[in-house]
């Protein structure tokens, strides 16, 4: 069985470059409950690396959806609730339809 790829250091989300962090030993000031967090203000995305590779994944798309919402016009509405709700609905059906796409990627990215 093959190692999965470590996840990129960082990461192009619109206008901006953030930095990831995967840390092995719990996210300091985060929620025990979140598998990650988006850090707008300084552009760093924070993994939680004690989950398996496929969680992981799920979990780094899913905070680089919070890192676009904050550069749409969404961030006028006052919806945080409903802003987790679409991420979280959407981040693993998205894993899924470009981990089993791969064609669609390859078109999705060509130049």
């Amino acid at each position: 069985m093959t190692t999965p790829p470590a996840a990129p250091d960082n990461l192009q989300v619109g206008a901006h470059t953030y930095r990831v962090l995967v840390d092995h030993d719990g996210l300091v000031g985060v929620h025990a409950d979140n598998r990650g967090s988006t850090h707008n203000e300084t552009l760093t995305i924070a993994l939680d690396g004690s989950l398996a590779a496929t969680l992981q994944r799920e979990t780094l798309l899913h905070e680089t959806i919070h890192a676009a919402w904050d550069q749409t016009a969404l961030t006028a509405l006052e919806v945080q609730e409903q802003q987790e709700v679409v991420v979280t609905a959407f981040a693993p059906v998205l894993v899924a339809i470009l981990r089993d796409n791969p064609k669609l990627v390859a078109y999705l990215t060509s130049p």
